[in-house]
């Protein structure tokens, strides 16, 4: 997500677009099928990818917490097959990308959650690369497929 970024003159970075996120939890978790409020995920403890300070402050604000609060995170892991597992094996609500749950839907192992009184969840994804130096042909055509797949991926389904 580009809001982690610190700026740095050295680098540029390329957006690439926003990527929908949501909230998934196992088949039969407790919280599955009915409308939910953001605070009631809290009991169950929520992982996600690391997400921007600013995201978890404003969330913790949704949840009710005390003001400049953050929203806790009790598993944090750049790898969505890890919080996958943790999804699959616990009662853990996990936040990430909608286009990275789509097969574990698909299956039944895990439903999206409907959390009622959040605003979008979204990734702001980018291409970083070093300042005034130039993409290859073949990374050029990587960067432009991938903004494509982005756009089309973070299109509300």
């Amino acid at each position: 997500d580009m809001r982690n970024l610190a700026p740095a003159a050295d680098l540029t970075v390329t957006p690439l677009g926003n990527l929908q996120a949501g909230y998934y939890a196992r088949s039969g978790h407790p919280l599955a099928g009915a409308p939910t409020r953001l605070a009631s995920l809290l009991a169950y403890g929520v992982g996600s990818v690391q997400a921007p300070e600013e995201l978890l402050l404003a969330l913790g604000q949704f949840a009710g917490l005390p003001a400049g609060t953050a929203f806790p995170l009790v598993v944090t892991c750049d790898d969505l097959h890890v919080l996958k597992g943790v999804a699959l094996a616990t009662d853990t609500v996990i936040a990430c990308p909608v286009a990275g749950m789509v097969a574990n839907v698909a299956s039944g192992g895990l439903v999206r959650l409907e959390v009622t009184d959040t605003p979008a969840l979204f990734a702001q994804m980018g291409v970083v690369s070093l300042r005034g130096r130039s993409f290859s042909a073949m990374a050029e055509f990587a960067v432009g497929y991938l903004g494509t797949l982005a756009q089309q991926l973070g299109s509300p389904p």
